[in-house]
């Protein structure tokens, strides 16, 4: 997991880093989202042009945005079952083809936000972007990735690229 924007410090330890797995790692709860029990699952496709839907477990801070001091809280435990969805089609001839399906997201988004604050919104600004490869069980994906850096004191958002291995293969 490597943000592609200036050096972000997440965990308040005053290293800058683009090593987001390095940063996640003192987050008791977003650092779940690395371990082999958290994995994400991609099932075969049933068919040819069949639109196939699978999504990525994702790491976050947690960020709270407090609206009326305008203030922002993130704590060192973080979030670990946030999730991103992308699909993917097989056509005809074997090709396939990828799409970021932000669209599955959002209604569970709507509910974070109330007069006086506003949860997770790290969460809620981050979306998926596009599948960059899929090339001998490695898949590489890039979101738009939002935290809070404790080095600049503000929210930013930027690219993040993730790269996922295949740990095995299971025929249903």
């Amino acid at each position: 997991m490597y943000y592609l924007g200036d050096p972000i410090d997440l965990d308040n330890d005053g290293i800058c880093n683009n090593d987001l797995k390095a940063e996640f790692s003192s987050f008791y709860a977003a650092k779940k989202a690395f371990e082999k029990g958290n994995v994400s699952r991609v099932f075969p496709a049933r068919g040819y042009n069949d639109e196939t839907t699978f999504s990525l477990t994702i790491p976050a801070q947690a960020v709270i945005y407090y609206k009326l001091e305008d203030i922002y809280e993130a704590s060192l435990s973080g979030a670990a079952n946030f999730r991103l969805s992308f699909s993917y089609t097989v056509q005809n001839d074997g090709s396939i083809s990828f799409k970021a399906r932000n669209d599955l997201e959002q209604s569970w988004r709507d509910d974070w936000e109330d007069e006086r604050r506003f949860q997770n919104i790290d969460v809620v600004y981050t979306n998926a972007d596009c599948v960059e490869s899929f090339n001998k069980g490695t898949l590489v994906v890039r979101i738009n990735g939002t935290y809070y850096d404790f080095n600049t004191n503000r929210l930013v958002t930027g690219p993040v690229k993730l790269t996922y291995e295949r740990l095995s293969s299971a025929m249903y």
